[in-house]
C-alpha cells in the first residue's frame, strides 16, 4: 500500500464513508486509518484473511465509483486550487487572502 493510495482512499472516505455499510466502513478504517494488517482485520471482524482482503477491495471500488459519478473530491480539489491561485494573485491584500483561506475550510 502506497502513501498516495492511502491518502486517496482516506480522502474518498471523507466524502463517501456514510454511503458504505458498517462492515465496509470498519474494514477501510482499520486498514487505511489505523494501519491494521489483513490478518488483524480478519481476526477483529471474525473472517478469513481472504475475506478481509476481498471486502477492502470491494469497498475501495465502491468509493471510486461514488467519486466517478459524484466527483465531490475532484470538485473540492479544483475549488481549493482556484482559491490558492486567487491568494497568490492577491497576496498584497491580506484581509482578502484571509477570507479566501476561510473558504478552504468550509
Amino acid at each position: 500500500m502506497t502513501l498516495e493510495k492511502t491518502n486517496f482512499i482516506n480522502n474518498l472516505l471523507d466524502f463517501y464513508e456514510e454511503l458504505l455499510n458498517e462492515k465496509q466502513q470498519a474494514a477501510l478504517s482499520m486498514y487505511y486509518a489505523e494501519d491494521f494488517s489483513l490478518s488483524e482485520i480478519a481476526e477483529n471482524m471474525d473472517m478469513t484473511k481472504q475475506a478481509a482482503s476481498d471486502l477492502i477491495k470491494r469497498s475501495e471500488k465502491k468509493l471510486e465509483n461514488f467519486e466517478e459519478k459524484l466527483q465531490l473530491s475532484k470538485s473540492e480539489q479544483a475549488r481549493n486550487e482556484e482559491i490558492s491561485n486567487l491568494i497568490n494573485k492577491y497576496h498584497t491584500f491580506p484581509e482578502l487572502c484571509s477570507d479566501l483561506e476561510k473558504l478552504k475550510e468550509l
